[in-house]
């Protein structure tokens, strides 16, 4: 591949047209430089199945331990000495960690985030979902991202944590600004990273009075959960306690509300499958699995190599960023029969949307149980739902693929 191509291929990477359907892009990547280096992301970018999972799985060789101090070394001197408290927060985060650190931790969050526990949720979700139909149903139009997928993950976590409802938009905002606007770009921009460290220091001191009183008066929430839980003589220490708190919050709704606006647009763009889906509910299982492959709310992740590694004849230096990217992964034909189809009755689906290995996305099993109960309600309950209009406007982040808004009429 030409050095010219390469740069035209990169290009693309920046464009409004690849943040509204990167998966054309996706395949002449994949095609004509499955491991390519962008100077658009400063990281290797990997679009093949069998690099994408081999990656996700190697975390000797590709960690994620350290990765914040590399994207933060991006800033100006000046700009660096006062992100302590990111680094301080990064570093003991479980996304950030590798084992036996992330091992000891993710032990402990999946006593608390237990199947059993995601499932006694169902009822309560699906009165909120119901709710949230009501309200707009008269109306005849609403936007889903704004009146539905956004607002019923944020309700669910702020319930399991034990957050005041009035508080949802603000914790959203700052998940937004530590979040997304931290490394949503790939790039460390100085207004971008002086947002997340003031968001971090009051989502921070949000947290601290909350803990105080759980600590004192425990609740049936995840706050107090978290507190007390306790396996095999090993708990949370104080600073753990506060960032997993932390990450629950970054990681809880944002996956989910694009897993409803995502999955309902590939739906409705898809109506022989929507109505598929539509005669047979017992489907959903299954075409939650395909909608999440089809689109996925989480683009991709990023590593760090931890030594000098070649991939399909790439030199990557120890310290480069890496991006395994599973919505490319996820439509690679030598994986997926047909990728470019939606198919709800998909048979295999070995797909790589909520990641793979020991950093399976914890939060899976909830925001797959949000999505069918969400999705199936819809279906049902607004037997004519359609879109308003073909004019929709993507998020520009490298990360996470969802839409700024979602009209529809019924």
């Amino acid at each position: 591949m030409s050095e010219s191509d390469r740069t035209t291929l990169d290009r693309h990477l920046l464009s409004p047209e690849f943040y509204a359907n990167p998966y054309p892009i996706y395949h002449q990547l994949r095609d004509a430089d499955p491991v390519h280096w962008s100077d658009a992301w400063n990281s290797w970018v990997l679009t093949r199945y069998d690099d994408v999972t081999a990656t996700l799985r190697d975390f000797s060789r590709f960690s994620n331990v350290g990765r914040i101090d590399l994207f933060l070394e991006q800033l100006p001197e000046n700009g660096r000495e006062k992100m302590g408290p990111l680094k301080g927060h990064f570093s003991r985060a479980i996304t950030h960690l590798d084992p036996p650190d992330h091992t000891r931790i993710r032990k402990l969050l999946k006593t608390v985030l237990s199947t059993r526990l995601v499932q006694s949720m169902r009822p309560r979700i699906e009165a909120l979902v119901d709710e949230l139909i009501s309200e707009v149903k008269h109306a005849g139009r609403m936007d889903v991202i704004r009146d539905f997928a956004y607002p019923l993950p944020a309700i669910v976590l702020g319930e399991m944590l034990g957050i005041p409802p009035e508080d949802r938009d603000q914790y959203k905002r700052w998940s937004d600004d530590i979040g997304v606007g931290l490394v949503g770009t790939g790039r460390a921009a100085l207004d971008n990273v002086e947002r997340a460290r003031q968001s971090l220091y009051e989502l921070t001191h949000y947290l601290r009075p909350l803990v105080t009183e759980r600590r004192q008066q425990p609740r049936n929430d995840l706050i107090s959960s978290l507190i007390s839980i306790e396996v095999r003589g090993d708990r949370l220490t104080e600073s753990e306690l506060f960032s997993t708190c932390i990450t629950l919050i970054l990681a809880g709704h944002g996956t989910t509300t694009n897993l409803i606006g995502n999955g309902l647009l590939a739906l409705l763009r898809h109506p022989d499958q929507l109505v598929t889906l539509r005669n047979d509910p017992a489907l959903i299982e299954a075409a939650v699995e395909e909608l999440l492959r089809y689109d996925s709310p989480l683009q991709r992740i990023w590593r760090m190599a931890a030594e000098d590694v070649e991939i399909g004849g790439n030199q990557i230096r120890k310290g480069q960023i890496v991006l395994p990217t599973m919505g490319a992964a996820n439509r690679d034909p030598a994986e997926f029969s047909e990728p470019d189809r939606l198919n709800i009755r998909r048979p295999d689906n070995p797909h790589v949307a909520l990641g793979t290995g020991i950093h399976l996305c914890v939060g899976g099993p909830l925001a797959r149980l949000q999505g069918a109960v969400a999705i199936n309600a819809l279906l049902q309950r607004l037997p004519s739902l359609q879109l308003e209009t073909e004019a929709l406007e993507w998020e520009a982040n490298l990360f996470h693929r969802g839409l700024k808004s979602l009209p529809v009429v019924f």
